[in-house]
């Protein structure tokens, strides 16, 4: 993932085949940091079957849920422009167990999280568009 500064280790995970259309490679990678989501980087290790989303935060879902909460974030600073792809998203972390709006919240309050837009306020405007 070259687009994030701050990570020289972000956490890789592979993409389900259902979410390919939203997601931005086949492998993608979060930064534990800043949040930013991108198509990892061909230097990143292969990632495992069960993401390190842990290294994110403990309130990071594991599995197919966590996978959709990552691609989601990624989506949530054009939240405007890529509204179908979050409510996409949001529906398959919710479908895996995930309380998608309470799990923001509580990334926005961890503070070795420092996500590059405002988290707090797209968890607000997500609420009022979808």
């Amino acid at each position: 993932m070259s687009d994030c500064a701050c990570c020289p280790a972000p956490v890789a995970f592979r993409v389900p085949p259902a979410l390919y259309e939203v997601a931005p490679a086949e492998t993608a990678a979060i930064c534990p940091r800043c949040l930013a989501v991108g198509a990892a980087d061909t230097g990143v290790a292969e990632p495992a079957d069960h993401p390190a989303f842990d290294r994110v935060a403990d309130v990071f879902p594991t599995d197919y849920g966590g996978v959709a909460l990552a691609l989601l974030l990624g989506k949530l600073p054009s939240l405007a422009v890529e509204k179908p792809a979050v409510r996409t998203l949001r529906d398959h972390a919710e479908q895996a167990g995930v309380d998608v709006t309470l799990t923001l919240e509580r990334l926005s309050e961890i503070d070795d999280v420092e996500p590059g837009f405002p988290l707090d306020r797209k968890v607000v405007q997500m609420e009022q568009l979808l």
